[in-house]
């Protein structure tokens, strides 16, 4: 059927999308009238299949109004987002990630001569000065929307008068824009606006006959729902007042206000024992319980259910606070965190550079993210790493490394520098 293409959304929030805002009719109580706290019907119209018209816009957020029970819990959008903030293994994977990610220094190059960043577009240091502190914290979103909704989208603010290459950009809500394939190419609206020229579209898993990236979360929405009801689980198991230590029985059948009296009659009685033993009488029998706290809470099976999803976020147990799975071994902490940029960060990393080198730099350019602040060991592990390379000698006959050079590896700063320090210290000079 030809009407099948296309359904209405109503969304009940107060909205800055530009759609158009219609008045309801059924405001009389209050509570979702157009002046209500929850806003106004906004409609929208979404794609089901087949191309998208323009104007498309993406499925608004599920919310809680005025009213709604504290219990009740609502549709989730985009990969399962809103059940993936109830989960922290999961804000700890993407804190890993995002973190990692962030803290690496963009090298542009030409060939293997990498270029000094102050001949560079702006970009590259800071991609939005009013938005960012510096290009690491638009490092860090680019990572975190790839991690939570399978896609980051950067849209260009300013150009380059002579290129017309991004000189400017940022960092999109992903929940915002909408990509639709039409026709076999790849098509971006932001706020129901075809703004493809201008939006690189970074996905962090992609697939054939899909718009959209895959995120991790895809990967593993079992055992983020099983995690979740067990997080809640424990949580309320903590609030009713954890597990009881043991049970009074009583013959007979007793109201709930009589049990109740009961309970408090033998709490008072045994604070005033002082140590002694307690007396219980009238048929009363007091049983105590050897319930294990750790299986109370089910623990072994939350604790899988997280280690499952660390996984799908390509990090190990251990850096996010979790027991290894047994069998698994590593000799240290550097160990650990060289294996995680090998198999999860450096191709995270490198669907960055390459992406961003295609779209805002010039073809004989390209951008990659140095690792090594994140990778490196101790100063006696890279010490031991260096040595051998001051008695080598390269196909010049001249060392491999120089010692200037290893203190520079080593983050110590150049011989002639601190003699200079010592010099104005025993002078007096400045």
């Amino acid at each position: 059927m030809e009407d099948r293409e296309l359904f209405t959304v109503r969304d009940y929030r107060s909205s800055t999308r530009a759609f158009p805002v219609l008045p309801n009719g059924n405001g009389a109580d209050g509570t979702v009238a157009p002046d209500a706290p929850g806003g106004a019907i906004v409609e929208a119209t979404v794609v089901l299949e087949g191309d998208s018209p323009a104007g498309a816009v993406p499925p608004p957020d599920a919310q809680r109004w005025a009213g709604w029970p504290a219990t009740w819990a609502t549709q989730q959008w985009n990969g399962g987002v809103g059940l993936a903030e109830r989960v922290s293994t999961v804000f700890s994977c993407v804190r890993l990630n995002s973190g990692a990610i962030g803290s690496m220094t963009p090298v542009v190059s030409r060939g293997r001569d990498p270029l000094d960043l102050r001949n560079l577009p702006q970009w590259v240091t800071n991609p939005q000065p009013e938005l960012y502190s510096d290009v690491g914290e638009a490092f860090e979103q680019i990572d975190a929307s790839m991690e939570y909704t399978g896609d980051a989208y950067l849209l260009a603010t300013s150009r380059d008068r002579i290129t017309d290459q991004p000189r400017t950009w940022m960092v999109l809500d992903p929940t915002r824009v909408l990509p639709v394939l039409e026709t076999g190419v790849r098509r971006v609206y932001v706020n129901g606006r075809d703004e493809t020229d201008d939006v690189l579209h970074l996905r962090y898993r992609s697939m054939p006959g899909r718009a959209d990236g895959l995120s991790p979360l895809e990967g593993a929405r079992g055992n983020l729902a099983s995690a979740a009801a067990l997080e809640h689980y424990g949580a309320q198991l903590a609030r009713m007042g954890g597990i009881p230590w043991g049970v009074l029985e009583m013959p007979g059948r007793l109201r709930n206000s009589q049990a109740e009296q009961v309970a408090q009659d033998f709490v008072q009685s045994r604070r005033a024992l002082d140590g002694r033993p307690a007396v219980v009488s009238g048929g009363a029998v007091l049983k105590t319980l050897t319930i294990n706290p750790k299986d109370m809470a089910l623990l072994d099976l939350r604790v899988f259910d997280e280690q499952r999803i660390a996984a799908a976020f390509g990090v190990h147990p251990y850096l996010v606070g979790l027991p290894q799975p047994s069998g698994l071994t590593y000799a240290n902490a550097s160990t650990l965190r060289d294996d995680h940029y090998r198999s999860t960060l450096r191709i995270t990393a490198g669907k960055m550079g390459r992406g961003l080198s295609e779209w805002a730099l010039p073809a004989d350019l390209s951008l990659t993210l140095n690792a090594s602040e994140y990778v490196q060991g101790t100063v006696a592990e890279r010490v031991d790493t260096y040595l051998p390379l001051l008695t080598a000698l390269d196909q010049d006959g001249q060392p491999v490394l120089t010692g200037e050079e290893l203190r520079t590896l080593i983050g110590l700063p150049p011989r002639a520098a601190t003699g200079d320090a010592i010099n104005r210290q025993t002078t007096g000079t400045l």
